[in-house]
């Protein structure tokens, strides 16, 4: 009986090894199937996102506000002028608002009406703006200021090799700050340009008094004088601020008239020139006209540099009394 008791415990047992063993074996599968199905997801590649290209906008190395032009037209010439017909004369007129007259149906009196839209602003973009500059005339020009002059070349209307300029440059600093590892005068022997535009003091009207920017201003013609003595001096007046900005900042109308006053008896000492942007940009009170001046109320739109070039333009090539700068 005893033999027959450890008989049977003994297989009871091994059963339970064995379902032991049974259990283990699954447990691992499970665990193997688990691994081979998450290595599957991780190495599979998601599917591809396709990519639009964002649209072109104009030139790209343009700032935004160059679109905002000087007079209305400009923007309907711009988008109507690739497509305008290059037939503007009287015969062609004639025969579109002939096919006007004898048109029927909707679709062709659209084409007729979308031919004449065209032909008038083909006519349009034939006539020259008011304020169109030659900016090959300025090829050997170097216009130095502060960061009212980067817009020069930040809208594109001159080459940034006709300009030295950088945020925050005063009379003063102009003389020692070098822009991108060239001072001015670096810039001056290596270019010896015709005519040196210069214009500077902006900065300075918050801290600097105006005595003391028109001292260093002296100083910097002198040196310009001594390193190119056959070179053109032109002195550019201040540009207007709006009335906001003068009523809440340092710049006010006032101080920026006074130092303009300054610069106009500096330039006589000095026996060069100056020429006077201020009185062209403001209105009537002497506060920047709005379709010149940014936001800030200090700053200029890309309209304000196109007149400047074209009045500094007619001044030099037909003098002070017949320019538009009278």
């Amino acid at each position: 009986m005893q033999k027959n008791g450890n008989q049977k415990g003994s297989s009871a047992n091994i059963i339970n090894k064995l379902l032991s063993v049974f259990i283990g074996i699954c447990i691992v599968v499970c665990l193997i199937l688990s691994i081979i199905a998450i290595a599957k997801n991780i190495t599979e590649e998601p599917p591809a996102e396709e990519y639009t290209p964002p649209p072109v906008v104009g030139d790209m190395t343009t700032p935004a506000s160059i679109t905002d032009p000087a007079d209305p037209f400009t923007e309907t010439v711009l988008t109507t002028a690739a497509t305008a017909p290059a037939e503007t004369s009287a015969e062609t007129a004639e025969t579109t608002a002939t096919t006007a007259q004898t048109v029927t149906s909707d679709e062709t009196a659209e084409t007729a009406a979308q031919t004449e839209t065209s032909t008038v602003s083909a006519a349009i973009a034939a006539t020259p703006a008011a304020d169109d500059y030659d900016k090959e005339f300025f090829s050997n020009w170097l216009f130095v200021g502060d960061s009212i002059f980067t817009g020069l070349y930040g809208y594109n209307y001159l080459s940034s090799s006709n300009v030295f300029a950088k945020i925050g440059l005063n009379p003063a600093s102009v003389r020692t700050t070098d822009n991108n590892g060239t001072t001015v005068y670096q810039k001056l022997a290596v270019s010896k340009p015709d005519i040196i535009c210069i214009m500077l003091g902006t900065n300075g009207l918050a801290y600097l008094s105006i005595d003391s920017m028109i001292t260093d201003y002296g100083k910097f013609i002198d040196e310009i004088k001594e390193l190119l003595p056959d070179t053109r001096i032109i002195i550019l007046s201040l540009t207007p601020v709006t009335k906001v900005h003068s009523d809440t900042k340092p710049e006010t109308l006032e101080l920026v008239t006074s130092y303009n006053e300054a610069l106009k008896t500096l330039a006589e000492e000095k026996e060069t020139d100056y020429f006077d942007i201020f009185t062209d940009l403001s209105d009537d009170e002497g506060y920047s006209r709005p379709e010149y001046a940014e936001n800030d109320g200090l700053h200029l739109k890309g309209a304000a540099y196109k007149r400047v070039l074209w009045l500094l333009e007619d001044y030099v090539k037909n003098g002070e009394e017949e320019s538009g700068n009278e």
